[in-house]
């Protein structure tokens, strides 16, 4: 019977190190994102779609005082620490696109020097993409504490956790996302 446990174990570990070398963080997910019409900061429209997005991406709104400017301070920061070049995209999608205009996300976003990108859109698609990155029904509401989860889209499709903008791991992580633009 310890021999049986013993010979799972050792197989548990080696297909959790297979999969877990693809990608320098823990993969949440791999949900197909479908290719959906969005609005950048500057009011051109663009196909959005997980695979092409080689991103990390952060759900927020510009009306918010204390998770957004927070994370998004953490990753400026944390992608200050690298080269231009080696910089991945970092796509802000308002979960308030009936306020967050392309104007208003670009003022908004100016405060971070050309490092993000604002998204947004009508409601039913950034509805979409929200559940299609976290996996929860729905939009939350701006009037409730929503969460600041920073999440990476790789070549794949693959979406994943991002690690935390000052660790050793984000640094990886970027990188990584960088090499496939």
């Amino acid at each position: 019977m310890k021999a049986i446990l013993a010979v799972m174990l050792v197989a548990s570990v080696a297909i959790v190190s297979m999969f877990a070398a693809r990608t320098p963080y823990p993969v949440l997910f791999a949900r197909h994102v479908p290719s959906l019409e969005v609005v950048n900061d500057r009011g051109e429209h663009v196909q959005f779609r997980s695979e092409s997005a080689r991103a990390f991406v952060i759900f927020g709104y510009t009306r918010c005082h204390d998770a957004c400017p927070l994370q998004l301070g953490g990753l400026a920061r944390g992608l200050m620490e690298l080269p231009p070049r080696m910089r991945p995209r970092v796509l802000f999608i308002t979960i308030d696109p009936e306020y967050d205009s392309p104007p208003v996300l670009a003022g908004y976003l100016e405060n971070w020097g050309g490092l993000v990108e604002g998204i947004t859109g009508s409601p039913q698609t950034i509805r979409r993409i929200y559940e299609a990155f976290t996996g929860a029904p729905g939009l939350p509401s701006v009037a409730d504490d929503h969460d600041s989860q920073i999440f990476a889209a790789d070549a794949l499709g693959e979406v994943t956790e991002a690690p935390d903008p000052g660790s050793r791991a984000f640094v990886t992580a970027a990188r990584s996302l960088a090499k496939e633009r």
